[in-house]
């Protein structure tokens, strides 16, 4: 039961990355800007899942996938669709490690509070972003960067047949509860003819939990 809700919610992200945006079966979730900061041994764990090198400064953009940008053109135009889509364009999230003097995590740009949104299942964690299709070969470098990182760890998680299959998931606790999550799913991209795979990556963050 729980992968089938889970998927639903990811059912509703996936028509917006192949550009429907006129949704009406679910309320997606609302975009929100936000700077979120890990510290400490958290930082370092994370920043070595995201393949970051733990000794130097590192700064990394990753694009988002349209999902995000289509809730954040709403949210810098609400109730007027026509602009929205004028403003539905690339953007970014960046995420900076800094080792010295203590190791520190920053993620900036623009999430998507699943609190806001309807169907949204409790393990999910609050905040998260994800990426436009990738594959191993194309896509985005950053992103492409993280699929090769955490890939080869991967084991399959479930035999979903249908849209999505869940191919890894990688989660970083802290007391009470979760705090990080990358996961990725495997799709059938439906923006080329070819109808080829491919995946996406969400990264998730609860930030009610941090040091």
């Amino acid at each position: 039961m729980r992968s089938i809700l889970f998927l639903l919610i990811l059912a509703v992200a996936l028509m917006l990355q192949i550009g429907i945006s006129d949704v009406t079966a679910a309320r997606h979730p609302n975009s929100v800007e936000k700077t979120i900061i890990y510290r400490g041994d958290k930082a370092r764990e994370i920043g070595l899942l995201l393949g970051f090198d733990d000794t130097r400064d590192t700064e990394r953009l990753y694009r988002l996938g349209k999902n995000d940008t289509w809730a954040l053109a709403l949210r810098e135009h609400p109730g007027d669709y026509d602009a929205a889509k004028a403003a539905n364009k690339d953007r970014f999230n960046r995420v900076r490690y800094l080792p010295q003097p203590e190791p520190c995590l920053i993620i900036e740009g623009n999430w998507l509070d699943n609190t806001t949104g309807t169907g949204t299942y409790p393990p999910l964690p609050r905040y998260i972003f994800s990426s436009p299709p990738i594959s191993e070969n194309s896509g985005d470098a950053e992103w492409r960067r993280l699929l090769q990182q955490v890939l080869p760890q991967a084991s399959k998680l479930a035999n979903n047949k249908g849209y999505w299959e869940t191919v890894s998931e990688k989660k970083i606790y802290d007391k009470p509860g979760q705090v990080f999550s990358i996961t990725i799913y495997k799709i059938k991209d439906t923006e080329t003819a070819a109808d080829r795979r491919g995946y996406v990556i969400i990264i998730g963050s609860e930030d009610n939990k941090l040091k």
